[in-house]
């Protein structure tokens, strides 16, 4: 549950870094950054299906890295639906001229950037991809570890 804690408070302030900072990012660009993202998505996803355990003869062990796989891949797949949605959203935004929102919270109004905000998103994913890379580096290291004993 505390990872989708971390991740709603993490878009909430992605949220808030949008109502103070304006950056014009053009169409080109959030495609670009669509497309790297698609690219991770799919190394990644990769790297985890096929995965090899074969070796490892205990079945607590497998269990784990099973789990451990498992997780990953499920969470490449939130990622990037977000990005997805994310991405899609941007295109809605551009095509009706609504690059901005504005929301009146307390008698205060407060105007958020939507492309950057998109941006700030997909940013986060890619991170989080550049991040799971490293993890199942990890990963294999621990199975040729468990392996070897």
């Amino acid at each position: 549950m505390s990872k989708y804690i971390r991740d709603i408070a993490v878009i909430f302030f992605f949220f808030l870094i949008s109502a103070f900072i304006r950056i014009k990012l053009d169409d080109f660009f959030m495609n670009t950054i669509f497309t790297v993202s698609g690219i991770m998505f799919s190394i990644g996803l990769g790297l985890i299906v096929t995965f090899n355990l074969q070796g490892i003869k205990k079945k607590s062990i497998i269990q784990y890295f099973r789990n451990n796989l498992n997780n990953l891949r499920d969470n490449y797949i939130k990622y990037f639906a977000l990005t997805t949605i994310v991405f899609i959203a941007d295109k809605y935004i551009r095509e009706f001229k609504l690059s901005e929102i504005s929301i009146k919270i307390f008698s205060i109004k407060i105007t958020i950037d939507l492309p950057f905000f998109f941006f700030l998103i997909m940013m986060f994913c890619i991170v989080y991809y550049i991040y799971n890379f490293v993890s199942l580096q990890k990963l294999n290291n621990d199975i040729y570890d468990e392996m070897n004993k």
